[in-house]
């Protein structure tokens, strides 16, 4: 099993082949579904082009469904304290690029679930509070002023999804939680 290539990925990226970048990666997964050193290359690849560029509406969505694929491999297969923040660092910036770039609502509250996935892994979460902690913030600010926007019931329902996936990155914090009397 060959890993995915990172410079392959990026080149797709960067040429904007999103098309080939989803194929790709998608085929390869489906091949090796316990590769974890490739879903991180993705992950990775897609929050160092979202620094600098942004994805189109249509293409958006099968890029992120990729990185969803991705983050289901990592969440699977790994453990190890500095991959997971790693990951979760890059998913906390994908995020917040899609919060910016397109606002779009329900591709954002197919997302958060995912990435909430990721901070579940580890028994210990005390490496990630600072970071569940700012996903809260943002997802919680993002849902406040999309709230008004909110027209259809999907919309309404992707909102609820999203304030609840936020309300679950606050209470990792323990002092979130109400001491027992």
């Amino acid at each position: 099993m060959a890993p995915l290539s990172t410079t392959t990925m990026t080149g797709f990226l960067k040429s904007a082949k999103f098309e080939d970048f989803c194929s790709s990666t998608e085929q390869h997964f489906k091949n090796n579904p316990e590769d974890v050193g490739s879903a991180v290359k993705a992950v990775k690849a897609v929050a160092w082009f979202l620094y600098e560029n942004s994805i189109s509406g249509e293409q958006r969505r099968p890029v992120i469904e990729t990185v969803i694929t991705s983050v289901n491999i990592i969440t699977r297969f790994e453990q190890n304290v500095a991959v997971i923040k790693d990951i979760g660092s890059s998913l906390y910036h994908i995020t917040t690029r899609l919060d910016k770039q397109g606002k779009d609502l329900l591709l954002l509250a197919d997302f958060v679930p995912v990435v909430l996935s990721l901070y579940e892994v580890l028994s210990d979460g005390t490496a990630l509070y600072s970071m569940a902690y700012n996903l809260y913030g943002a997802l919680w600010n993002f849902t406040i002023t999309n709230e008004p926007r909110a027209k259809s019931e999907a919309e309404v329902i992707a909102l609820i999804k999203v304030q609840y996936v936020a309300l679950q990155f606050q209470m990792m914090n323990p002092a979130s939680e109400r001491s027992e009397e």
